[in-house]
C-alpha cells in the first residue's frame, strides 16, 4: 500500500515543484532552512512558533489548547487574556482546573542557525539555540565475529516517546560484501528466534513495515516520521522494490504488542547486492519512554567471494532517557502537576516527568497545580 501511494502521488504530480537539493527556498519563496513556511491566511512566510497563522487553529481556545498539548505554534496576542471555560482532555493524570490561568509561552528566542534534528530544549521544554545531535547509546562489549549492534537515539518531537535507529556495524577485515537477510528460525528448536518489541505504528496508509518511509510522504503527513519499521540498508520507502518479507505477521505488531518470528525474514530480493557502508541500518523503532526493551535478530550475508555467512542472537538494548531530576525543595513532594511559570509537567517526589513544550514570552510564578489526593 505504501508503495502504491507513492506511485499515485508521483503520477498525480502532487508536488508541482520539487525542492532542488541544497536549496532553502520553497515554491512560495519561503526560506525553509530558517524555519519559514507559507501561511495562506496572511499570504506571507512565517515561523509558526513566532507569528500566529490562523491556518493552524480555529480560535484562541483551540490555539491555546494545542499549545498546552505540546504543539509549538504561536497564538494571537489577544489570546493571552483568555481563560479556558471548559476542561479539555490532556496528557496528564489530572486536568488543570478550568479557572486557572493558562500558561504563557517561553521567552521569545530566535535561532539563527539551522539544525537538521531540531534545537535543544531546556528542562521546561523551552527552545535553546543549540543543535540537537544524534546520540549513540552505549552498548555492551561486542565479541561478535561479523557484526555488532548499534543503537542511536534520534531527535523526536513526539511527546513521551523516543525514536531509535538500529544498525549493524560490520567488523573490519571480514571481507563482507553485504547483509541480505535478518531472520528468525526456531524450526526443530534451533534456538534462532527473532523478536521485535512493541513500537509505535502510524495507522493510516502513510505507515510502513519495511524499507522506511519516503520523505515526500513525511512532508504530507509529518506523523509518519515516527513510524516503526524494519529494513536492510534502505530507508526511503523502497520505491524500487528491493526488499521483501516472508513469514512475519506484521498485522500483530503494535505499540502494545511485540512479535516473535520462528520462521520468517526480511530480505534483499537480490542477495548479491553490494553494501558499501560499514554501517547497515536495519530498523527504526519509536517506543514509549517508560519502556525498557530489547530486539533480538539473526543475520545472514555474503562475503566478497559470494560464500554465505551468518550470525545469531544479536541483541539491541533500548533503554529510554531518564527523568530530569530537579531540586526537591523547589517542588513539593506531594505535587503531581507542576506549573513552572510557563509549562506544566507531571511530577513525582520532586522529579519532573513529561512536560508541555510551549515557547514563553514571559515567566510567571511557579506553582503546584495539583497535589496527591491526601495533599493540599
Amino acid at each position: 500500500m505504501i508503495k502504491m501511494m507513492l506511485t499515485m502521488i508521483q503520477a498525480a504530480n502532487v508536488y508541482s515543484q520539487y525542492v532542488i537539493p541544497g536549496s532553502d527556498v520553497d515554491s512560495n519563496e519561503c526560506i525553509t532552512s530558517a524555519g519559514y513556511t507559507w501561511c495562506q491566511s496572511s499570504n506571507s512566510c512565517v515561523r509558526v512558533w513566532e507569528t500566529p497563522c490562523s491556518d493552524n487553529f480555529k480560535d484562541c481556545h483551540n490555539c491555546l489548547f494545542r499549545q498546552r498539548n505540546g504543539e509549538n505554534i504561536a497564538c494571537p496576542p489577544e489570546c493571552d487574556i483568555v481563560t479556558d471555560p471548559t476542561p479539555h482532555p490532556m496528557p496528564y493524570p489530572t486536568q488543570i482546573h478550568p479557572t486557572d490561568p493558562l500558561p504563557q509561552a517561553c521567552s521569545d528566542v530566535m535561532c539563527m542557525i539551522y539544525c537538521e534534528h531540531g534545537h535543544q530544549l531546556d528542562q521546561n521544554g523551552c527552545q535553546l539555540c543549540q543543535c540537537i545531535e544524534r546520540i549513540d547509546i552505549d552498548q555492551p562489549t561486542c565479541n561478535n565475529v561479523y557484526t555488532c549492534p548499534k543503537v542511536t537515539e534520534l531527535y523526536t518531537d513526539k511527546v513521551g516517546y523516543t525514536t531509535y535507529k538500529l544498525s549493524l556495524m560490520i567488523q573490519p577485515n571480514t571481507n563482507i560484501k553485504n547483509i541480505y537477510a535478518i531472520y528468525g528460525n526456531n524450526q526443530n528448536n534451533v534456538g534462532e528466534q527473532m523478536y521485535i518489541p512493541g513500537a509505535y505504528q502510524e495507522k493510516d496508509v502513510f505507515g510502513s513495515n519495511i524499507g522506511g518511509v519516503n520523505e515526500n510522504l513525511i512532508n504530507i503527513n509529518p506523523e509518519s516520521k515516527h513510524d516503526s519499521w524494519l529494513t536492510i540498508d534502505i530507508t526511503d520507502g523502497d520505491p524500487n522494490n528491493l526488499l521483501s518479507t516472508i513469514g512475519i505477521d506484521f498485522g500483530d505488531w503494535s505499540e502494545n504488542n511485540g512479535i516473535s518470528i520462528d520462521n520468517g525474514a526480511i530480505y534483499m530480493v537480490d542477495p548479491h547486492t553490494y553494501i558499501s557502508n560499514t554501517e547497515c541500518i536495519i530498523g527504526q523503532l519509536t517506543i514509549h519512554n517508560e519502556i525498557n526493551t530489547e530486539m533480538l535478530i539473526n543475520v545472514q550475508g555474503k562475503f566478497i567471494s559470494d560464500e554465505s555467512w551468518h550470525e545469531t542472537k544479536i541483541v539491541f538494548r533500548l533503554n529510554p532517557p531518564g527523568a530530569v531530576q530537579v531540586n526537591v525543595n523547589a517542588i513539593p513532594l506531594d505535587c503531581i502537576l507542576w506549573y513552572d511559570g510557563c509549562n506544566v509537567c507531571i511530577t513525582n517526589n520532586g522529579v519532573l516527568g513529561g512536560c508541555s513544550r510551549l515557547m514563553c514570552l514571559i515567566d510567571d510564578d511557579p506553582v503546584c497545580r495539583t497535589y496527591k489526593p491526601n495533599g493540599h
